[in-house]
């Protein structure tokens, strides 16, 4: 039975190239993204490499906890089971920390730290 990681923002950047590896070294992978349209791009492209029953995409906004837990349902009923998770996912606010709205901040702790708590 291979290992199961789940990596949070899997589908760029860092969480793409984490994706990469973990499949490269056979291990079954889900990609949750907030960017449904990229997500199953990079899934199809990774899929034809991999093997699409190796992987998985799941649209997921990490700062949700009902979509935290659709992740979670999801990966179990495919894999069965998962031994690590990556919590990758994150964005950023453009200017200094005092010129921030306070609707800005909220969304970057929630996505960036929030995130972690429900994963």
């Amino acid at each position: 039975m291979s290992n199961t990681v789940v990596i949070t923002g899997g589908v760029s950047g860092i969480g793409l190239s984490a994706s990469q590896l973990f499949l490269s070294r056979g291990w079954n992978v889900v990609m949750a993204d907030f960017n449904d349209t990229l997500g199953q791009d990079v899934h199809m492209q990774l899929s034809t490499q991999y093997g699409a029953d190796r992987m998985a995409f799941h649209q997921c906004d990490v700062s949700d906890a009902d979509s935290v837990n659709s992740l979670a349902e999801a990966a179990y009923q495919q894999f069965g089971h998962v031994d690590s998770v990556i919590n990758n996912a994150g964005i950023f606010a453009k200017g200094a920390v005092h010129e921030l709205d306070e609707s800005t901040w909220d969304r970057v702790m929630a996505t960036d730290v929030k995130s972690i708590f429900l994963t």
